[in-house]
C-alpha cells in the first residue's frame, strides 16, 4: 500500500508541475525565436487540461468522503452535540462534490447550465 500512495503522489506531484515546467519551456523556445514554439504552447494547454481534470476529480472524491465521514460519525458516536457537528461535514462535502463538477465541465468546455 505504500507504494501505491507514492505512485500516487507522484503523479499528482507531475500533473502539478509539468504545465509550469512546459511553460517555462515554450517562453524560452519563444525567446529563442524556434519555431516549435507553438507546439510547446499546445501541450502545455492539453497538460492545464489534464492538471484541472485532476483536479475536479480529486474535488469529487474528497466530497463523497466528507458526506460518508459525515454521516458514518453520525449513525456511530453517541453524543447528540458530536452527531449534530458531524451533520455539518454533509453540506461541506456536498459543496466539494459541485465544486470539483463544475471544474471537469470547466476544463473539458461545457457550459454551465
Amino acid at each position: 500500500m505504500d507504494a501505491l500512495g507514492t505512485i500516487l503522489l507522484i503523479a499528482l506531484i507531475c500533473a502539478a508541475a509539468l504545465p509550469l515546467l512546459a511553460l517555462v519551456v515554450y517562453i524560452v523556445a519563444s525567446a529563442l525565436g524556434l519555431g516549435f514554439a507553438d507546439r510547446i504552447l499546445d501541450a502545455t494547454v492539453a497538460l492545464l487540461t489534464a492538471q484541472w481534470s485532476i483536479g475536479g476529480v480529486l474535488n469529487m472524491v474528497a466530497g463523497a468522503a466528507i458526506i460518508a465521514v459525515g454521516i458514518w460519525c453520525a449513525v456511530k458516536l453517541e453524543p447528540a452535540l458530536v452527531k449534530v457537528l458531524c451533520l455539518v461535514l454533509v453540506p461541506f462535502g456536498i459543496w466539494r462534490l459541485v465544486r470539483g463538477a463544475r471544474i471537469l465541465r470547466a476544463a473539458h468546455g461545457t457550459p454551465a447550465s
